[in-house]
């Protein structure tokens, strides 16, 4: 995070970007993605986003 940028809007919306795009690009989109308890995976999803 660039905390030189003034506009500390645009320096958090920048972040969330990046940060999806890193997610993107590694295939974590499956386990960081939305998801509910009715999910048959969703206790391990939830195990493993602890450990992340």
């Amino acid at each position: 995070m660039d905390l030189a940028d003034p506009d500390t809007e645009a320096r958090v919306l920048k972040y969330f970007i990046a940060f999806d795009r890193l997610v993107e690009e590694h295939g974590l989109t499956s386990l960081l993605g939305p998801g509910g308890e009715h999910m048959a995976d969703y206790r391990d999803r939830m195990k493993n986003r602890c450990k992340i």
